[in-house]
């Protein structure tokens, strides 16, 4: 910033009136991270006009929204796509905030990702008490076998999925996680819940 002698410094003001420039943000600016399925959306899957309304007005205020769901990037994107939700500065949450995607400037602005000895172990553990695993890559699923879980899990999700045994092996990009889907026993996810636990700490 500058060369020279005594003491060198820049006011907390410029600094704050930087990060307001580079986000687009002001001092009165406030953040609203909403879910999508079960809160903002009715369980058609569409957006009620009032609430369309809210979030024009909420972002025409000079406010963030934050897009929020437990879904994969891909999916949350083709969601948006079928609302036709484009609102100024917002922002995707997926994977339950594993990854955050700026819709603004098509950037990626946070992810954290399991490792292939991660997935392994995961789907080792889910494997021994009989639940059905799947994970994601950016585009697509991938899913040990077909049968009730799929036609279960995919009545909603719009994204294709590929059929292989080794999970790890198979994804071409690291996923930010996995999913579990159990139609008959319930209770095995407690189990699954409590190994997982034990395993990673």
């Amino acid at each position: 910033m500058g060369v020279g002698y005594g003491h060198m410094s820049i006011p907390a003001r410029v600094l704050t009136d930087i990060k307001h420039a580079h986000y687009h943000t002001g001092d009165s600016t406030r953040i609203f991270f909403c879910d999508f399925d079960g809160t903002l959306a009715r369980t058609d899957k569409s957006v009620s006009p009032y609430s369309r309304e809210v979030l024009d007005r909420w972002t025409a205020a000079g406010h963030r929204f934050v897009f929020s769901s437990g879904r994969i990037m891909a999916d949350i994107k083709v969601q948006i796509r079928r609302l036709g939700l484009h609102l100024p500065g917002m922002l995707l949450s997926a994977c339950n905030g594993a990854e955050i995607y700026d819709c603004d400037s098509g950037v990626t602005l946070y992810k954290r990702t399991l490792n292939r000895d991660q997935i392994r172990k995961i789907q080792a553990i889910a494997d021994s008490i009989g639940l059905f695993c799947l994970t994601h890559s950016d585009s697509r699923f991938y899913v040990p076998r077909e049968g009730p879980e799929t036609e279960f899990y995919f009545r909603t999700v719009r994204i294709p999925y590929n059929v292989c045994e080794d999970l790890a092996e198979a994804v071409d990009e690291l996923p930010c996680k996995i999913h579990t889907v159990s139609l008959e026993d319930p209770d095995k996810l407690a189990i699954f819940r409590r190994l997982i636990g034990e395993a990673f700490g």
